[in-house]
């Protein structure tokens, strides 16, 4: 009797060490995909104890997962002690009642963590993004204020519905960054990251900001003056690093001292001087006037010739004397066709004939240069009995052309009035007697035609040939 005692008395005394031992339990050992030395693990532990999450099974978390809007509104909810909302009515047509997030979104709508993605609206299954999981985790903790102006995340604009959030979670150690000048708002944020953020939220679980993000306070603004522009001085709250930015340039107080009028060679001119420093500067506005050229201020200096086939001529703006000197290279182009406008204009002559009892005249190609050179030729000099500038008569021009002589006609136009027509040109001709006389002579069996347009001049040559 006395060793069973004994042997009672030793178990007893195993049980009581046993009982009074501190106990630890290896919370996420049951997860196989959440490793022991994961940087997640420590939160996932913490979660799992406090009734934050089960995991998507029995045995698995999935870390890698997308955290959807519906999971991270219940981890809050459950972290704040799952508190049963009553009087609030459901205004989210998607959130069902018996859905396992129903009370937790009602309790965010409440507490004013989250007001859905529109007035009817939660989207529970959708991918929560980083910046909506750090701004329900501000929210859920006060909406603190910083005075925090910008930091170095690049990714991270003012003004924007998660900018404080962010700021307060860098400087809390809740989040790291993806890197040390980005955070990834818009990224899906994955359940491994969603516990953790709370984990070191409400844990607390000392967390140490990320030395290589700045959160810069504004110090000090320069005003631009005439040696440097807008600057403005940022320090940063975390580790005291200086920043310093300019905008702008240089701001010199200008004053206009004296503008000269556009040209046709150069724009308005406005020239500035600075009050404060005597600096100047010259600034154009607008482009240079066209050139205006009239027939009084242009002469001819050579006309064309077949040996010589350009047109030279001085012409003087009527704005300023820019006299010069141009090479018309007209001439040079072959001419075997008729324009549209030049094939109107033998419509109107052939019309002109059938009415008179004429009969049609066929354009003859091979002296189509015949025209064209008289018209060039009358740019130079023109009279009323048809010679030419070295005062020979029109028609020796087939025998600079080197083409056979034959009886020709010529009726020549030549006008600085704008917006000439076809129709207009051929109503001139018609008008006077002598021109509708060669028009409508019953010799003539064929023509060519020749319209120059030349600055304000129009000239037009009609040949008429037996």
């Amino acid at each position: 009797m006395l060793g069973l005692h004994r042997i009672a008395a030793f178990v007893l005394a195993a049980l009581l060490i046993f009982t009074l031992l501190p106990f630890q339990s290896d919370a996420n050992s049951s997860f196989e995909d959440v490793p022991d030395k994961s940087w997640y693990s420590a939160a996932v532990s913490w979660a799992l104890e406090h009734g934050i999450t089960t995991g998507t099974s029995a045995t698995r978390f999935s870390p890698d997962e997308s955290c959807t809007r519906a999971q991270i509104v219940t981890f809050l909810w459950r972290q704040a002690g799952s508190p049963l909302v009553a009087d609030l009515e459901n205004p989210f047509g998607d959130v069902k009642e018996g859905s396992f997030y129903y009370q937790a979104v009602l309790w965010a709508l409440q507490q004013g963590i989250t007001k859905g993605t529109s007035e009817r609206s939660f989207s529970p299954g959708s991918p929560c993004t980083r910046a909506q999981i750090v701004t329900f985790l501000w929210r859920a903790a006060g909406s603190a204020v910083l005075d925090i102006d910008k930091s170095s995340l690049k990714d991270v604009e003012s003004q924007k519905f998660y900018t404080m959030a962010v700021f307060w979670a860098i400087q809390n150690g809740i989040t790291d960054g993806t890197s040390s000048t980005a955070f990834s708002p818009s990224a899906q944020c994955t359940r491994s990251q969603a516990v953790t953020f709370i984990y070191r939220c409400f844990s607390g679980v000392e967390c140490t900001p990320n030395p290589k993000i700045h959160l810069y306070k504004l110090t000090c603004v320069s005003a631009a003056c005439c040696t440097a522009p807008l600057t403005r001085s940022y320090r940063c709250v975390l580790c005291e690093q200086e920043l310093t930015e300019t905008e702008g340039e240089e701001a010199h107080n200008y004053i206009l001292v004296s503008t000269s009028c556009a040209t046709c060679t150069s724009p308005a001119i406005q020239k500035y001087r600075c009050s404060l420093c005597g600096a100047c500067k010259t600034e154009s506005s607008g482009k240079p006037l066209d050139h205006v050229f009239w027939v009084q201020n242009m002469s001819i200096t050579q006309y064309p010739t077949p040996a010589n086939p350009h047109c030279i001529g001085t012409k003087s703006c009527a704005y300023v004397q820019c006299t010069y000197t141009e090479t018309f290279d007209e001439l040079l182009k072959p001419h075997n066709s008729l324009s549209s406008d030049e094939n109107a204009l033998v419509s109107l002559i052939n019309n002109a004939r059938k009415d008179a009892g004429r009969s049609a005249l066929s354009i003859e190609t091979a002296y189509f240069d015949c025209s064209k050179w008289r018209a060039f030729e009358c740019l130079a000099y023109i009279d009323s009995l048809h010679r030419r500038p070295n005062g020979q008569p029109f028609y020796t021009i087939l025998d600079d052309l080197k083409l056979p002589r034959r009886t020709i006609g010529e009726n020549i136009f030549y006008s600085a009035e704008e917006n000439l027509s076809v129709k207009m040109i051929h109503n001139k001709f018609m008008a006077s007697a002598p021109h509708k006389e060669n028009i409508l002579d019953p010799e003539w069996t064929c023509c060519t035609v020749y319209i120059l347009h030349f600055y304000d001049v129009t000239v037009c040559v009609e040949h008429f040939y037996a």
